[in-house]
């Protein structure tokens, strides 16, 4: 999803996380927020991933879900890694550990605030 090209696929994302909130099918929320987590990744938001990364994590966590098939885990534990490896794991575990605090609300609100940002630049 606009892989090199965030301006383009910020929209979208945007957008399918409004729908999400606004028709209150948040089931599945988790797959937009881990497009979002590696956008922001690859345009160096390692802080925000991680903060994002965490809140998913903590959400899958408390519907007792990891996910559908082997393609989330093998997206999401490379990841992590890579997040931990860029911001080490001091920042890495604070950055987690805040996002872990939020709620699913707030991390769509965080995850738009990011979209939306990343929509307005030009790359």
């Amino acid at each position: 999803m606009g892989a090199g090209q965030p301006d383009r696929g910020a929209p979208l994302l945007a957008e399918a996380l409004r729908l999400r909130r606004e028709t209150g099918l948040l089931a599945d929320v988790y797959l937009d927020l881990l497009w979002v987590i590696e956008m922001v990744q690859d345009v160096g938001y390692g802080e925000a991933a991680a903060c994002l990364l965490g809140a998913e994590d903590a959400y899958c966590t408390s519907l007792g879900f990891v996910g559908v098939g082997t393609g989330v885990l093998l997206r999401r534990e490379p990841t992590r890694q890579a997040l931990q490896e860029q911001l080490g794991e001091s920042q890495f575990k604070q950055a987690w550990d805040a996002g872990r605090a939020l709620s699913i609300e707030e991390a769509i609100d965080g995850a738009l605030l990011l979209t939306d940002e990343l929509a307005t630049k030009q790359y």
